[in-house]
């Protein structure tokens, strides 16, 4: 999704991780762009509009994994140790955070929150409930800035701050195993700012 990006981003994490993920192989455009028409006539108008590549790669990411089931990675993300991928809805802990450091439109949770990372997801089978709730904000925010984005403002439409709220709003609703950091190794947090 990267303007003027070839080859393989970090091919030596891609071959390792591999060797833990049946069927790994790196997403591209051609993946995800089919899948934007067949989610909803309110993401295909949005998606010409949307004006930053970060924002459709992190759309994207959901689209795939709604559409498809399976496991998500960053190309800049190892794994460290085995986790179970048979599991219906597997998210990954990003970090525990202040509250005061949430982004200034997140919704604000218990005094430390544990933010949800947007790096990696795991749904066992396509069609994944809350992974259709984080689209459907996604849209909801995309249709609130429609011109020009902060990296704030990114973070908030597509990035961890909308997953975080989707997950403390209705965690109750869903079995969701929450893996805690000693699972993956995130290199390039916010590379792309």
């Amino acid at each position: 999704m990267k303007p003027n990006e070839h080859g393989i981003p970090n091919p030596e994490i891609c071959v390792e991780n591999s060797s833990y993920i049946e069927d790994y192989h790196v997403l591209g455009e051609s993946d995800i762009f089919p899948l934007v028409s067949k989610f909803s006539n309110d993401l295909s108008k949005l998606w010409e509009r949307i004006p930053h590549w970060v924002i459709k790669a992190d759309i994207g990411r959901l689209l795939y994994i709604y559409f498809n089931g399976g496991t998500y990675l960053d190309c800049d993300c190892k794994i460290i140790k085995k986790f179970d991928t048979t599991l219906s809805l597997t998210l990954f802990v990003e970090s525990i955070i202040d509250v005061r450091t949430l982004g200034p439109r997140e919704i604000k949770h218990p005094s430390h929150a544990v933010r949800i990372a947007n790096y990696a997801f795991s749904s066992v089978k396509a069609g994944h409930p809350f992974l259709k709730l984080v689209i459907d904000e996604c849209i909801r925010r995309l249709k609130i800035f429609p011109i020009r984005f902060t990296s704030l403002d990114i973070l908030w439409v597509c990035g961890p701050d909308v997953i975080t709220t989707v997950y403390h709003r209705n965690k109750h609703l869903f079995n969701i195993t929450l893996l805690d950091q000693s699972y993956l190794h995130h290199y390039a947090n916010g590379s792309w700012r």
